[in-house]
């Protein structure tokens, strides 16, 4: 057997070209710091839950993401009341079925994509969850979501207040 992972070095991978496995796993430490977490709905399907949770400096948070279908960088700045969010797509197209976001106080939210895009807000259990009920509708193993499609270049504008 080639390579089955039972005579190896975790931290060396021959067949990634040498040394892959320790160069990602420093990569957690940027998942950890911007709390980012992806769920994909379906298998060759890029449309996907995606959820922030930044541990620090949460007022004035920047950062890169990337998942299967592109990246881009996520902005969030938190004022008393209000929290201004956005989602810049850089390469690829991203699909979002719903965004979550680790903030307890909005009860408000408005989104700009192209435009003004009309956005529903539910609370579950330490977060937020936005969800984009005019974009188009994809069919999953688990059910029918709307997915909106952010492209590259674009920004996904969000304003959230009490």
């Amino acid at each position: 057997m080639k390579y089955d992972g039972t005579r190896r070095s975790p931290w060396n991978e021959i067949e990634c070209g040498d040394h892959y496995t320790r160069a990602m796993a420093a990569f957690l430490y940027f998942e950890i710091a911007s709390g980012m977490t992806w769920d994909i709905l379906a298998i060759g399907n890029p449309a996907i839950k995606l959820n922030f949770a930044p541990i620090d400096n949460r007022e004035n948070f920047k950062s890169f993401f990337i998942v299967g279908s592109g990246w881009g960088t996520y902005t969030q700045t938190i004022s008393g009341g209000s929290a201004n969010v956005q989602l810049c797509v850089i390469y690829g197209d991203v699909e979002i079925a719903a965004l979550g976001l680790a903030m307890d106080f909005p009860t408000h939210a408005k989104a700009v994509l192209e435009g003004e895009i009309r956005t529903t807000l539910t609370k579950e259990k330490n977060k937020i969850v936005l969800r984009f009920p005019d974009a188009p509708v994809q069919s999953f193993p688990s059910g029918s979501e709307h997915v909106q499609t952010v492209k590259s270049g674009e920004t996904l504008q969000i304003t959230l207040s009490k």
